[in-house]
């Protein structure tokens, strides 16, 4: 994993190695940015060695790692409950219909709308620029009132 992220699995791995002293996992840190930790990677797995056990992907690179079999897909003991997650992201983890990684997060952002400018949270794109049109008209206006009754 790069080490911009090493600390989100560090605790998970001494609480694994903690609970489970004949299965140790040693954490081996990528370099932090994206096409460090691919090059890092793939130099390792075409080479055929045996570095990595676990490694934590981009998701663009999913399709290209199952190709070249360099990730096994989840399936057996190995298989993942994913009735839970956004299907975007199960999506991405998936190569020719089966499932090669387990998503651990999704970078899905959030987008917050102000209740006093816009009555209720758009359901479409359109509802979304409709709203934006409305909101700059309501912010407009009580800037405006608030600017008038703040200077006389």
């Amino acid at each position: 994993m790069g080490s911009n992220d090493a600390d989100k699995v560090k605790p998970l791995i001494e609480k694994w190695n903690q609970t489970h002293p004949d299965q140790q996992v040693e954490f081996k840190e990528l370099p932090a940015d994206a096409d460090g930790q691919h090059d890092k990677l793939v130099q390792s797995l075409q080479a055929g060695n045996d570095d990595y056990d676990v490694m934590a992907l981009d998701v663009t690179w999913t399709a290209e790692f199952a190709a070249n079999g360099w990730i096994a897909p989840l399936e057996g003991d190995l298989a993942l409950d994913t009735s839970q997650l956004l299907p975007a992201t199960v999506e991405s983890a998936t190569y020719n219909g089966k499932l090669y990684a387990g998503p651990q997060n999704t970078n899905a952002q959030l987008l917050y709308y102000r209740t006093d400018l816009v009555e209720q949270a758009p359901a479409t794109w359109d509802d979304l620029t409709a709203s934006c049109d409305k909101a700059k008209t309501a912010a407009w206006t009580a800037w405006s009132l608030s600017s008038r009754t703040t200077k006389g």
